[in-house]
């Protein structure tokens, strides 16, 4: 049953990143978003399919076209901001869309055109997601209160930095990350 789904979702998401026009419809983006939404595995698998499809190469335009209208609809959808983590978007997707909102194709500038407007569309389906503060923000707070709390205590020994002495407690360590190596 599970190869089934994946050979559904495979089909569902080629449908949108692998046409023959510009026109995506709009019961492909929605058939495929159902098929992502039945499983965390078919999330993974989309995520991929669009982070992979995204940088294709400008005469690819049509992969991109389909990525940034699954990527919109997974960002808009109710459960956006669960699916799509502030980490991977930030990481795949930030960087990506902005290059995208100035692309050019000499050939066709409607291509153009129509890239950057859904590059504009999936950046802002981003900007609208209400992510809670994500692990990565609020560790480097929790390991700055548990140095603190261990430089209080003692400072540590040259030889466990590598610097020769220059580090003496573990915030010095923290604050110049060329001493960790």
């Amino acid at each position: 049953a599970a190869r089934r789904e994946t050979s559904q979702l495979d089909l569902a998401l080629r449908r949108v990143t692998h046409t023959d026009c510009a026109a995506i419809p709009a019961e492909d983006v929605q058939n495929a978003l159902q098929l992502i939404l039945e499983s965390e595995d078919s999330l993974a698998k989309a995520l991929r399919h669009i982070q992979e499809n995204v940088v294709a190469p400008a005469e690819d335009w049509r992969r991109i076209n389909g990525a940034l209208a699954l990527f919109e609809a997974l960002a808009s959808s109710k459960e956006g901001a669960a699916l799509v983590g502030r980490s991977w978007y930030e990481v795949k997707m930030e960087a990506r869309l902005k290059e995208l909102q100035n692309f050019s194709h000499d050939s066709d500038p409607r291509v153009a055109t129509l890239i950057h407007r859904a590059a504009l569309g999936a950046s802002r389906a981003a900007m609208a997601l209400q992510w809670d503060e994500d692990v990565l923000d609020a560790a480097p707070e929790e390991v700055r209160r548990d140095v603190d709390a261990v430089d209080a205590d003692a400072a540590v020994a040259p030889e466990r930095t590598g610097d020769g002495g220059a580090a003496r407690t573990l915030n010095d360590r923290w604050a110049n990350p060329a001493i960790i190596g």
